[in-house]
């Protein structure tokens, strides 16, 4: 909840997912744009040669090394993925009904997924909240007391999200637990962090 040093991206089915500052200004390339036959041709020329978007250099390549991959990372991405309201329109559902399958669980256990995603989101409700406020009143530029608060925030949400994991993988069997730990890896695997500019440069003393 604090304003993260790492961008984190991750590409799970083909869907763009970031934590932390950065967010995807473009949607695919490929996508018509809407209205565009209105425009000016020319402007139309200069929408179509505008560059991507430049991210920092990278830091960690979940794809060749996802054991530099905080787990607590995947563990919320499992999560906030397939968690009742994870989406408002029926392709969302239908990606979230897609994340849980992967997992390779059965239907009983999936269902106990689902319940501890939908557990830790209400009980990080709170935490959210309070970030948000502080973040409302003190950003761009944060005490380093409210920092703090934040950083103890993020301690406790991190803390919530590892017992929630911790206590499903005590409901599952040896062979569900492996299937889980497999589906972590897998998304692990997805995810690329990237340096953000350090927030200490706009504190004040």
């Amino acid at each position: 909840m604090t304003k993260s040093k790492w961008i984190v991206v991750v590409v799970l089915a083909g869907a763009l997912i970031t934590v932390g500052a950065f967010k995807r200004t473009s949607a695919s390339n490929d996508q018509p744009t809407q209205g565009v036959q209105n425009q000016d041709p020319h402007q139309h020329h200069q929408q179509q040669v505008r560059k991507p978007l430049e991210l920092p250099a990278l830091l960690v390549d979940g794809a060749t090394n996802p054991h530099a991959v905080p787990d607590l990372i995947a563990y919320e991405f499992l999560f906030n993925s397939i968690a009742d309201g994870a989406g408002t329109t029926e392709p969302d559902r239908i990606r979230a009904k897609v994340f849980v399958q992967k997992t390779g669980l059965d239907e009983q256990k999936n269902q106990k997924l689902v319940a501890t995603a939908n557990s830790l989101r209400e009980a990080v409700v709170p935490l959210k909240a309070q970030a948000k406020d502080l973040k409302d009143r003190h950003w761009p530029t944060p005490s380093q007391s409210v920092m703090a608060q934040l950083n103890n925030l993020q301690r406790q949400k991190e803390t919530i999200l590892k017992e929630r994991f911790n206590s499903l993988m005590e409901q599952l069997n040896t062979s569900d637990r492996e299937k889980l730990n497999k589906r972590v890896f897998e998304i692990k695997s997805k995810v690329k962090i990237y340096p953000s500019i350090p927030v200490e440069k706009f504190q004040k003393k």
